[in-house]
């Protein structure tokens, strides 16, 4: 018989390897195949550009994105200055492989015969890969001077974080369900099996509400978004979201194991199908923090950052077991007032070995939290002038209230003569923390605050007028209007002789390698020479004034001309702060496990042992019993 009975848990336990191991090889063969798609498509150009000012009327309008949308789900408005607006219709969708999704890609509108006015184009599309929303708005000016839109932020869709809200909240329930019953293991008595059957059954309600969250996004976008499932499969969104729901279904499978188990009040880690069941547990949490990682902003760009989604996938494992552990944690504690049986004592010191895989898991979201912030918010003024950064500062300020309420419940737990169990602060940190998985699915499905206007990478853009003394000539350069695109180089030539032996003859103009541009005399020494195409960024002037018998006399001028696009005055600072951030995870990755091991060693010596249990009744040093000091229901067996 028993025999008999070995054998159907070899074979399960076969299936279980042969599954993993093909889960763990599908993840890396799709890792290696799949390239970095945006976390957004971003506008990345366009024509006209914003801000520019034109001489005649466009025939047609051009966006360039970084990567694939839908066509289907673009929609662009054009409303000129007197209100009047008008839906751009026969778009076209422009690329060099139509089949593949990481290119970028234009999409191609023909535009009516515009009068002279202001025109503000407003556009919303799709991603191809990660099913994001986005926006934005350009102004342009038909022989009319226009100021540039002001930076749009793409607001994060509801349906989205509600999904990602769900699916968190399940992965959450799944794995801290699993460690609280871990940490429940050692309470005695028929109240303690009924406590871990409730935090096993709450795991596997997460891992079936996960389960189903995960559909939510890419069937709502297929019937919104204007893309079929099958269309959704086919592209790199198709495969990472496999990799996600792969993780999810063993997730499943590892909560229902357990729940069997604990049905049969069988089954300890250390046994054979315990150790089975963490290891499909494990894979399982890998394969669904992996997807997520791919299907958000570490997933982004033309080349995969796999530090970066490591980070992402550790960030989520970690900050995820620790809420839900800890929401499963004050359902008990909840439960054990209102349903007398489960010992309060052993309860207490339940709480108490809570805390070293409650610390593990705080330290790894923190250090990776601030490492992946420095990808996600470029500066300060980013972090206070959008709506992620605020999100993200949001998160950080509940980050910091869950952290001053943990250390509230570990003093308590450690402290002597008190053996109250702090059910109130437990419930308020599981409330936090609920809040903390809230905000992640919030920033999730947010545009990161990125953009070059938040950000001072570069040299400023140049304030002209120049003023250079070159030979004896007197010389002004300035270049109107200070935008890419068709421009004006203005140039001022007077001989500081008296009288002048030579009058100036003639003056060229030549930007960068460019051709010479003769300049138009204007009069008075005033010079003016057109000049198209001028790129973003620093270019060299170069300035040669002509004068009659004397000779030609040259010289450089060191010009930065001012992108298109708007820059926000500074609030707090445009520095870059991405070097400061990963520095200071870096010093934290250090500095966490350091301080654990020296509070370890400190521990070991005595100075932090616990204090012995007293028995009910019996007097503390304070001179009250401990059945007046504490819980109740406290029993000692």
């Amino acid at each position: 018989m028993a025999a008999v009975t070995r054998r159907p848990r070899r074979l399960l336990g076969r299936a279980l390897a042969v599954l993993v191991s093909t889960a763990v090889a599908t993840v890396l063969l799709l890792i290696g195949t799949v390239s970095g798609a945006q976390a957004h498509a971003y506008l990345a150009a366009s024509n006209p550009a914003d801000g520019a000012t034109l001489t005649q009327s466009p025939a047609h309008l051009s966006l360039s994105f970084s990567e694939h949308v839908v066509l289907g789900a673009t929609r662009i408005t054009l409303t000129d200055g007197d209100g009047r607006s008008r839906s751009l219709h026969d778009l076209r969708l422009v690329t060099r492989d139509l089949e593949d999704t990481e290119e970028p890609a234009q999409v191609v509108a023909p535009l009516p015969a515009l009068g002279r006015n202001t025109y503000r184009l407003s556009w919303e599309t799709l991603s191809s890969d990660d099913l994001h929303r986005t926006s934005g708005v350009l102004v342009f000016g038909v022989r009319t001077a226009v100021t540039p839109a002001p930076l749009q932020e793409s607001h994060p869709s509801p349906v989205q974080s509600l999904g990602s809200a769900l699916l968190f909240s399940g992965v959450a329930l799944a794995l801290g369900g699993l460690l609280a019953r871990r940490v429940l293991s050692a309470l005695p008595g028929y109240g303690a099996v009924v406590a871990r059957r409730w935090v096993v059954e709450l795991a596997f309600a997460g891992a079936v509400l996960a389960a189903i969250a995960s559909l939510v996004l890419p069937v709502t976008e297929s019937v919104t978004g204007g893309l079929s499932l099958r269309q959704i499969a086919e592209t790199s969104y198709g495969s990472r979201w496999g990799i996600r729901e792969a993780g999810l279904l063993l997730l499943l499978l590892a909560t229902w194991a357990s729940r069997r188990a604990a049905s049969r009040r069988a089954a300890s880690w250390r046994s054979a199908s315990g150790r089975r069941m963490a290891v499909v547990l494990g894979a399982g949490a890998g394969l669904a923090s992996v997807g997520a990682a791919l299907l958000g902003h570490a997933g982004a760009g033309r080349h995969l950052d796999l530090l970066r989604v490591a980070a992402t996938a550790a960030h989520l494992v970690a900050a995820l077991t620790w809420v839900g552990a800890l929401a499963c944690l004050a359902l008990v504690l909840v439960m054990s007032r209102l349903r007398p049986g489960i010992p309060a004592l052993p309860l207490r010191e339940a709480l108490r070995g809570f805390a070293v895989p409650a610390g593990c898991c705080v330290a790894v979201a923190v250090v990776t939290g601030v490492y992946l912030a420095s990808h996600v918010v470029v500066s300060l003024d980013a972090a206070v002038t959008t709506i992620y950064g605020r999100t993200l500062l949001l998160k950080l300020l509940l980050a910091g209230a869950a952290g001053a309420l943990a250390l509230a419940n570990h003093r308590r737990l450690r402290r002597s003569q008190d053996y109250r169990l702090p059910r109130r602060t437990v419930v308020a940190e599981a409330a936090v923390g609920a809040l903390l998985v809230l905000v992640t699915a919030v920033l999730t499905n947010g545009q990161p605050a990125t953009e070059p206007q938040l950000v001072d990478a570069g040299p400023r853009p140049t304030a002209g007028p120049l003023n250079r003394q070159v030979a004896d000539l007197q010389e002004s350069v300035d270049v109107r209007p200070n935008r890419p695109g068709p421009t004006v180089v203005l140039v001022d030539a007077f001989d500081t002789r008296r009288p002048a032996p030579e009058p100036v003859t003639a003056v060229t103009v030549r930007l960068g390698h460019g051709r010479p541009v003769a300049a138009v005399p204007l009069g008075d020494g005033h010079w003016s020479a057109p000049v198209r195409d001028v790129a973003a960024g620093t270019s060299r002037v170069h300035v040669t004034v002509t004068r009659g018998g004397a000779g030609a006399v040259s010289a450089g001028y060191r010009w930065t001309t001012d992108p298109a696009e708007s820059r926000p005055s500074t609030v707090v600072s445009r520095a870059p702060i991405r070097d400061v951030l990963t520095g200071l995870s870096a010093l934290l990755a250090v500095v966490l496990p350091l301080g654990w091991a020296l509070l370890r060693l400190r521990r070991r010596r005595g100075e932090g042992a616990p204090p012995p249990v007293r028995a009910p009744g019996l007097s503390t040093s304070e001179g009250t019993s401990v059945e007046e000091a504490g819980d109740p229901s406290v029993t000692v067996s």
